[in-house]
């Protein structure tokens, strides 16, 4: 008996996430024009909170649930969608009026890399600079430290260690934008 390798766009995309599938027939202009938003269903909540579980809690056999905290109804959150499939999350709320917090970053495996986090990022970022916070902070895995330096955060020190064996990095960032000098010349 001889294999045959299937031909068919569905065959090919058989073993894919729906995140990969759904990325995989967009362009990349449909792509970029990707943005963040609240999530305002029902269901879209439920595929929000299913991400943020899949991506940070699942891999550490955590339970459902493990993925919220009580900080979640004073808390912004943001989410990037296509095609009814969340790729992306994250969340801030205020730790004090002068500071902020992102947590809970997630961006779905077979998306890391195309820029979404940082569409979530900068987006929970220009909700930080509304509320008037003098200073953003976070917690950075180890494999996310690179990402969030280049978005300039900086190393302020060691952060917690999550279930025993995740070690995070503190990091910060003043969420002023630069401002530009107007020499006249």
């Amino acid at each position: 008996m001889e294999l045959t390798r299937p031909d068919t766009q569905a065959a090919r995309f058989a073993f894919l996430s729906p995140a990969a599938v759904v990325i995989a027939g967009m362009s990349r202009d449909q792509r970029n024009e990707l943005s963040a938003k609240e999530p305002a269903t029902g269901v879209e909540w439920d595929s929000y909170f299913d991400l943020r579980w899949r991506i940070l809690r699942k891999p550490w056999n955590q339970p459902h649930g493990s993925e919220r905290d009580s900080l979640e109804d004073k808390s912004f959150h943001l989410m990037i969608q296509a095609a009814a499939v969340t790729l992306a999350v994250g969340r801030l709320h205020l730790n004090s009026p002068e500071e902020a917090q992102v947590r809970y970053m997630a961006v779905d495996p077979a998306h890391q890399g195309s820029g979404l986090g940082r569409k979530i990022l900068q987006a929970l970022e220009n909700r930080a600079r509304s509320q008037g916070v003098k200073r953003i902070v976070l917690n950075s895995r180890a494999n996310a430290v690179g990402f969030y330096a280049r978005q300039g955060y900086e190393t302020i020190g060691p952060g917690e260690t999550l279930f025993g064996e995740i070690q995070h990095t503190k990091m910060c960032k003043d969420p002023t934008p630069p401002s530009v000098d107007k020499k006249s010349g």
